[in-house]
């Protein structure tokens, strides 16, 4: 992660960019989530927004498996936000837009211990299979990589739009 004075400004220059182009996505990827976990969620003036993530026509042949590690949000939120993010529960969220015609999905180790399997080894505890419009939901402090997928031709495509949810006393905070 960048050093605050960094992450801020790139926040206040793409944040407003991402709203008008996406915020009617945003708020119905709010609005479900709040609805499925039965909490109230914001997103932070001071935390990026989703992000998404695009492939197309290339191969991913093996798996990449990695641990996503949340920093201190205290230095990004304020000491006045009368949440405290520093013991939050955390979670990883997919939503799935586009999906190659030979599948993809996600796989998730219960053991983040990259020595116990290594980073491209295709071993795992547990395999979502994405279909278009589904939405994945995982404990954030676990170790996953994409599904390797084979795309047909140049214009088949995964595309994906992925955030994070810091949950406190049921409520929290959408974030990349």
């Amino acid at each position: 992660m960048t050093n605050p004075n960094e992450y801020r400004k790139i926040v206040a220059e793409y944040n407003p960019i991402m709203n008008t182009l996406f915020g009617l996505y945003y708020e119905k990827l709010r609005n479900t989530l709040e609805t499925n976990l039965g909490i109230n969620l914001e997103f932070h003036k001071n935390l990026n927004f989703p992000g998404f993530h695009i492939s197309n026509g290339k191969n991913m042949i093996m798996p990449n498996f990695h641990r996503d590690v949340f920093h201190t949000f205290s230095s990004f939120l304020g000491k006045k936000t009368g949440l405290y993010y520093n013991k939050a529960k955390i979670l990883s969220v997919i939503a799935i837009i586009s999906v190659p015609k030979n599948g993809t999905g996600l796989l998730v180790r219960k053991d983040p211990t990259f020595q116990k399997f290594g980073r491209h080894k295709l071993e795992y505890d547990l395999e979502y299979n994405y279909t278009q419009g589904m939405l994945a939901v995982w404990d954030g402090q676990l170790t996953h990589s994409i599904k390797p997928f084979h795309p047909v031709d140049s214009s088949d495509y995964r595309i994906t739009m992925q955030c994070h949810v810091a949950v406190v006393n049921n409520q929290g905070i959408i974030f990349w």
